[in-house]
């Protein structure tokens, strides 16, 4: 059987809305007790009071929780954005990597150029610079098209390379933009960069979101 206090970290542990509401001191710990109790009740198997619960919430927050946003804070070399983007995804087959090798020979070592491609069991997106969409339209002329999004950016951050190594990096990158309302389009990640593509009617807002709270 496990405690109060044990079993309100648990609850907390996998909602992580919750807990980074709680940190921020936004919620009325007394609602979050009450809406809670049941579950607590379940964990510890006995009757619970709501008022156990409160101050269970109270020692957790004044432990800190499990806040990660200084360790991001860290973590982050560099956050670029880039415009003019945009999205195609393709079905899989077994001509489709000769494409991308094309592709590869057409860009050759042209500048400031994006392209992101991300191949999975069935089927492959890429994120390219408009400036290629012709090429990509031309090359991928055979293949079957799943999607294709206009009008697209990506805000670009460059992590130290311990970053592998740590639990919640992502999440505390992405929560923040979930709060905000703000939608992401795809994620691409190398060792130490992690590129999160938006809308472009949204990379004011999801820059803000990131820089304000995790690089200020």
């Amino acid at each position: 059987m496990i405690s109060v206090s044990q079993a309100v970290e648990a609850i907390i542990l996998h909602t992580p809305f919750l807990e980074e509401a709680l940190r921020q001191n936004i919620l009325n710990l007394s609602s979050v007790a009450r809406d809670i109790k049941k579950d607590i009740e379940t964990f510890t198997q006995k009757p619970v009071k709501t008022g156990a619960i409160v101050m269970a919430l109270k020692r957790y927050n004044a432990r800190g929780g499990r806040t990660l946003t200084g360790t991001v804070y860290s973590k982050i070399r560099d956050i670029t954005v880039r415009s003019g983007l945009v999205g195609y995804t393709f079905r899989n087959s077994q001509t489709i990597a000769s494409c991308q090798n094309e592709l590869f020979q057409q860009i050759g070592t042209q500048p400031d150029i994006v392209c992101n491609i991300s191949i999975g069991l069935l089927e492959t997106t890429m994120i390219i610079s408009a400036s290629l969409e012709q090429t990509v339209r031309r090359v991928f002329a055979d293949e079957t098209e799943v999607a294709h999004i206009p009008s697209l950016a990506a805000i670009i951050l460059r992590l130290t390379q311990d970053t592998t190594e740590i639990p919640g990096i992502y999440y505390m990158i992405l929560k923040y933009l979930a709060w905000d309302g703000i939608n992401v389009v795809e994620v691409v990640s190398t060792y130490t960069e992690l590129t999160v593509i938006v809308r472009e009617k949204d990379i004011d807002a999801a820059f803000s979101s990131i820089k304000q709270r995790l690089a200020a």
